[in-house]
């Protein structure tokens, strides 16, 4: 009976590794708009959205420029009709950038409309807006009409059916969007670049002087961690900011920075490079609430599982039948779903 129970423990014991524990691909930016907001808009309880098109076909989490009063707020991610394909929540404090990540894995189409929709917005609830030319593909709403603008936003993700994290996007890219090799001196560049890192932002904050030329449609900011090659765009704003917060640096690195004005598919000369050192970013140690653990998608551990078993082993016979069971809903059943989710 000892080495039937423990031939039966032992295949338990594999069943655990059968199936991996991370299937997904590594997860990248996708669309935003980042950029300094002209207004921190109360939502009074009513409901507001941003309408966006992923260039990714699984998204995994989505950041928002929200305050609120210390309370709970729910995040959504929509389809065009409004119908919530994922949500996830947040105690939502101060003004700030909160990332609310998915505990499922979300399955889109590159290119359709979708909605980032807060949910659950109490009376004081806001949420940062640019006015005008942050992001193209989609626009700001209000108890359900359009409000102007874009609620600041960015989302992140990757192309399942590839296998890699390629694919296009507007400010935010999957394979970065190059600077273009063809330029116009009939748009003349910006002037003055200056970056520094805010610390307080944990983002470096770019700021330039305008371009002369009156008729353009506003400014790409191109980053790079080699002076000379390299670049890539971050971020585009109008033609009346002449300044940008970038949030996606990593700490202990050095950037290099400059900014071209734009009108169409023309783009003036790059201006100046600036040189912006980006120290350790120190990242407050706390819970992730914006994960929902469930049976489901928290798997046990190896000695959670031992811990599990131990008592219907000592059982005997009936023992035996009631470990089957809990392996197959606690360790198999939630695996294949996982992978399921993912396909």
């Amino acid at each position: 009976m000892k080495r039937k129970i423990l031939a039966i423990v032992g295949i338990l014991v594999f069943a655990l590794f059968l199936f991996p524990q991370n299937v997904s691909a590594a997860e990248q930016l996708d669309q935003q708009c980042n950029a300094v907001p002209d207004e921190q808009v109360p939502s009074g309880g009513g409901s507001m959205y941003q309408t966006f098109k992923p260039a990714f076909d699984r998204l995994t989490k989505i950041s928002v420029y929200i305050g609120d009063e210390n309370r709970s707020d729910t995040l959504a991610l929509q389809n065009e009709g409004g119908t919530t394909i994922n949500s996830a929540s947040l105690t939502v404090s101060v003004v700030n950038w909160y990332t609310f990540t998915f505990s499922q894995v979300s399955e889109v189409t590159s290119g359709a409309t979708y909605r980032i929709a807060i949910t659950t917005p109490q009376i004081m609830t806001t949420w940062g807006n640019v006015h005008t030319g942050c992001y193209a593909n989609g626009q700001a709403y209000l108890n359900g009409g359009t409000y102007g603008g874009d609620w600041l936003f960015q989302t992140y993700g990757y192309n399942y059916s590839s296998g890699t994290t390629q694919g296009t996007s507007d400010q935010g890219t999957g394979t970065a969007t190059t600077p273009s090799s063809t330029t116009s001196s009939s748009i003349v560049k910006p002037t003055s670049p200056k970056g520094e890192y805010l610390a307080d932002q944990k983002g470096v904050k770019v700021t330039w002087g305008k371009s002369t030329t009156t008729d353009i449609d506003g400014y790409r900011i191109y980053r790079s961690e080699e002076k000379t090659k390299g670049f890539a765009k971050v971020g585009e704003v109008n033609k009346t900011t002449l300044e940008y917060l970038d949030k996606t640096v990593t700490g202990e690195k050095t950037f290099y920075y400059y900014i071209r004005a734009y009108k169409g598919t023309t783009e003036s000369n790059s201006s100046d490079t600036i040189t912006v050192v980006v120290p350790k970013i120190e990242v407050a140690a706390a819970k992730d609430e914006s994960v929902i653990e469930t049976a489901e998608s928290q798997p046990p551990t190896f000695l959670d599982t031992l811990k599990l078993y131990w008592l219907p082993i000592s059982l005997g016979g009936f023992g035996v039948l009631l470990l089957l069971g809990i392996t197959f809903w606690k360790v198999i059943l939630p695996k294949i779903r996982a992978r399921k989710q993912l396909e």
